[in-house]
C-alpha cells in the first residue's frame, strides 16, 4: 500500500527544518495561487496568494477536501472529482 504524503509543516520554523523545505519555499514564493492535493484530494500545501483568494487561513486550508478548497468553482466538476477520488479518472 502506498504511503500517504505528509502535509507540509504549518509554521515557518517547522518548514525550515522539514525535508520538504525547498518545495514549501518554492510554493510560497510563486506569485500565483497554488494549492497542492494528495491522492485523496486533500489539500497538503498552499501559498499565501491562494489563502488570500479563498479567504482560508493556513490552519483551515490544511487537509481540507478539494470541494472545501474551491467551494464556488466546482459546481460543474462534481462527477470528475468523484471519478478522481475513486481512482477511475
Amino acid at each position: 500500500m502506498p504511503t500517504r504524503p505528509q502535509a507540509l509543516p504549518d509554521s515557518d520554523a517547522a518548514r525550515a527544518t522539514s525535508p520538504a523545505a525547498p518545495f514549501a519555499a518554492l510554493v510560497e514564493a510563486l506569485p500565483i495561487a497554488v494549492a497542492v492535493f494528495d491522492a485523496g484530494l486533500e489539500l497538503v500545501a498552499s501559498n499565501e496568494r491562494y489563502r488570500e483568494l479563498t479567504g482560508l487561513g493556513a490552519g483551515q486550508a490544511l487537509r481540507c477536501s478539494i470541494r472545501d478548497a474551491f467551494p464556488n468553482a466546482l459546481g460543474d466538476l462534481g462527477a470528475q472529482i468523484d471519478a478522481a477520488a475513486s481512482g477511475s479518472a
